[in-house]
């Protein structure tokens, strides 16, 4: 993704200088903090068989970006890309 929008993780919000919705994602090093927080879940199981998307594991864990912020591309969709509201 990042090499697709021509940033880097130092400065990877500028991707939404071509594509607004880039801004919805969370930082590059948001998945390896929620994968660690997923293998070390003892519970783990809970998730046995089924999808799992960065937002939901968020939720799940109450993770928060390096930035502070706390990203859920799920909700972003529902209230700007789904149904045609804004373009995409």
């Amino acid at each position: 993704m990042l090499e697709l929008f021509g940033v880097s993780e130092e400065n990877w919000r500028e991707g939404a200088s071509t594509a607004p919705h880039f801004l919805a994602s969370q930082s590059p090093s948001s998945i390896g903090g929620e994968m660690i927080l997923l293998v070390l879940d003892p519970e783990v199981s809970r998730f046995s068989g089924k999808s799992l998307s960065t937002w939901a594991l968020s939720d799940a864990y109450g993770y928060t970006d390096a930035d502070g912020t706390r990203p859920h591309w799920g909700n972003h969709y529902k209230e700007h890309a789904e149904g045609g509201n804004e373009q995409r």
